[in-house]
């Protein structure tokens, strides 16, 4: 592939955490999705996490609203799982009904286990965007929750048990937690609320404490990206697993 020299960078106004991430995992891969706009076909395990998601959102909303946790969770699963196939292409690598009856699963236990000890008044502190400039380079993202005690959760579903290790170093954790700071935000600690798609579901909670000692590092690695990006280096880097 001829590499391709750009004066400015292929990303328009602002990059986001998938974009540094997906940069840095393949460039090429890269390419592909945000350059020339490909778009694949989505595996069941990504509708599930997508449909999740917005039901943790829809939940939360209600609980800040009515102060109480309304577990409409499970209807918002299905209702947005159900409507998926006609928002996308759907590669069901799994049974449809199975991956339902799973998130469904997760869902329910999310609402009995975990979310009614998260404090939540405050509706524009769920699935919050975040504007804001790393070492001079605009970054958008938005963050799942910030709670009343002022947690920064991030939501995940996953096929295996995270480890309290990697929270520490996300990168997408810390680029929220420093466009918190720089809103003046206060910020007691990260975790992630992971539901994991093992035989028997299982949901937990990891937490890590603020991660602000690594802001220096993360100036550095978005500042990079985005001078690299201007390359017009797009090749695959991380052959060969990440790349295909």
């Amino acid at each position: 592939m001829k590499w391709l020299e750009l004066q400015e960078s292929p990303i328009k106004g602002y990059l986001s955490h998938s974009q540094i991430f997906k940069w840095m995992t393949c460039r090429l891969a890269f390419y592909y999705r945000y350059v020339q706009k490909i778009r694949t076909a989505l595996p069941a395990k990504v509708i599930l996490g997508l449909s999740y998601h917005n039901a943790m959102e829809a939940s939360f909303k209600t609980k800040a609203r009515d102060r109480w946790y309304n577990d409409i969770g499970p209807d918002a699963f299905v209702t947005d799982f159900d409507s998926a196939k006609t928002r996308t292409e759907i590669t069901w690598d799994e049974p449809q009904a199975a991956v339902r009856a799973q998130g469904l699963a997760l869902v329910g236990l999310y609402g009995t286990q975990i979310a009614p000890t998260v404090p939540m008044t405050d509706e524009t502190r769920v699935e919050k965007r975040m504007d804001t400039e790393i070492g001079g380079v605009k970054v958008r993202g938005y963050i799942d929750l910030i709670s009343d005690d002022h947690i920064l959760v991030d939501h995940k579903t996953s096929g295996r048990r995270k480890k309290a290790a990697e929270l520490q170093d996300d990168l997408q954790t810390t680029i929220y937690e420093y466009g918190m700071v720089k809103e003046g935000i206060p910020i007691a600690g990260r975790a992630w609320h992971s539901a994991v798609r093992l035989k028997k579901p299982v949901v937990e909670v990891l937490t890590a404490p603020p991660a602000a000692d690594r802001f220096a590092t993360l100036e550095q690695v978005v500042t990079g990206v985005d001078l690299d990006m201007r390359t017009g280096n797009f090749y695959p880097s991380g052959f060969p697993k990440n790349c295909g």
